[in-house]
């Protein structure tokens, strides 16, 4: 079976079937009811804290809420994608910015419910891990458990909350959004001279031409240059929230926030580190070995990503679906089918453009909702 490749960019009727006040506001409504009707239903209660029967009904209460609704519901997803594509569209700012408030202000009054679970005491939670009845939730309970040390207070933990967008998210998508508007004249691989936005600079570093890469490399420095006083004071409010905040919950080392939300322990990560740091001769013996096979004396850093040897054919976006496509059905035809899925739905923004988000990225936000592929395919 053949593979449609019709559409380009993403379909977002699959979240949201058309953006009007009246859908918006009734997608808010929904997710809005679903939240308060769980926090009305247990936050005055403790049974929960007690009783492994009274937990699993809480638990599974969660779920749902997780699984359908969670703190923007597919209305929050809608505006989230949205702005991936239009960095600097004032309108869809607005109303990515009103679900953000929905947002904080949910995850502010369901917060009670994991804070509550993290102080259940020591040998009822022994108790609990071991209970059949609240066997799916193990994993769950357990990390909540070990983690408890971290949590604050109620009120901190909505104080953090609230100050975060302004203390970091804002400030990492105004720089997100000066680069994604930001264009340059550059000279492409055939000699012209034509102007392109800062993914398709970046992606011209990689040429086999040294002139077409150089002259690109030079352009995504003046363009970063342009930006490194504002992105200079965005690092120190991000590293001076985060350096608060870890102070706050007491994580010892810099990195340690990041090893609790991943679930893994901070010495298997050190001892990844240490076992790379110990054979950096590997990578330098390659560089080495690369600018010699490329008859360069040294590599710039740009360079490191160019492809050796004679590549004398560029795929389109229509042959590079079918080439994967073939790939994934002739290792199981399942995996062709979740491939066809994102194609045809409409589910893979394909093509860079001024003010989209550079890079690629495969996001989901609810299980109930669609997995949206973005690309930036030159």
């Amino acid at each position: 079976m053949d593979i449609k490749i019709e559409k380009t960019e993403w379909d977002l009727t699959l979240l949201l079937k058309e953006e009007s006040e009246k859908f918006v506001e009734e997608n808010k409504m929904d997710v809005e009811k679903a939240a308060y009707d769980f926090i009305k239903k247990w936050k005055n209660r403790t049974d929960y804290l007690e009783s492994a029967d009274s937990l699993k009904e809480a638990l599974d209460d969660y779920e749902r809420w997780a699984h359908f609704y969670g703190t923007a519901g597919k209305v929050g997803f809608y505006y989230w994608l949205k702005r991936e594509k239009e960095q600097n569209n004032p309108d869809v700012n607005a109303g990515y910015n009103k679900l953000d408030d929905l947002n904080k202000k949910i995850a502010n009054d369901m917060q009670f419910f994991i804070l509550k679970l993290g102080g259940i005491k020591p040998e009822i939670q022994n108790k609990f891990l071991q209970e059949s009845i609240l066997g799916n939730y193990k994993h769950f309970l357990e990390k909540i458990f070990k983690n408890a040390k971290y949590m604050l207070s109620d009120s901190e933990e909505k104080i953090l909350n609230l100050t975060k967008s302004n203390a970091y998210t804002k400030w990492v998508n105004m720089i997100s959004g000066l680069i994604a508007k930001a264009e340059k004249e550059v000279i492409s691989e055939e000699g012209k001279r034509e102007k392109k936005n800062f993914e398709s600079i970046l992606k011209l570093t990689y040429s086999g031409n040294k002139k077409t890469r150089d002259f690109a490399a030079e352009k995504v420095n003046e363009i970063l240059l342009e930006n490194a006083d504002v992105a200079e004071t965005e690092l120190n409010a991000v590293l001076s929230f985060k350096k608060m905040e870890d102070e706050l919950r007491g994580f010892a080392r810099a990195d340690k926030s990041r090893h609790v939300a991943d679930d893994i322990d901070s010495e298997i990560v050190d001892a990844l580190v240490d076992s790379v740091t110990d054979k950096f001769d590997i990578a330098k013996r390659f560089y080495e070995l690369k600018a010699k096979l490329l008859g360069l004396k040294r590599l710039e850093y740009h360079e490191r990503n160019v492809e050796y040897g004679k590549i004398d054919k560029k795929y389109s976006y229509e042959e590079s679906v079918r080439v994967i496509y073939d790939t994934f059905n002739s290792i199981d035809k399942s995996f062709g089918d979740i491939m066809k899925g994102f194609v045809e739905d409409g589910r893979v923004d394909v093509y860079p453009k001024k003010g989209k988000r550079g890079g690629a990225f495969c996001a989901h936000e609810l299980i109930s909702n669609p997995v949206y592929i973005l690309l930036n395919h030159t």
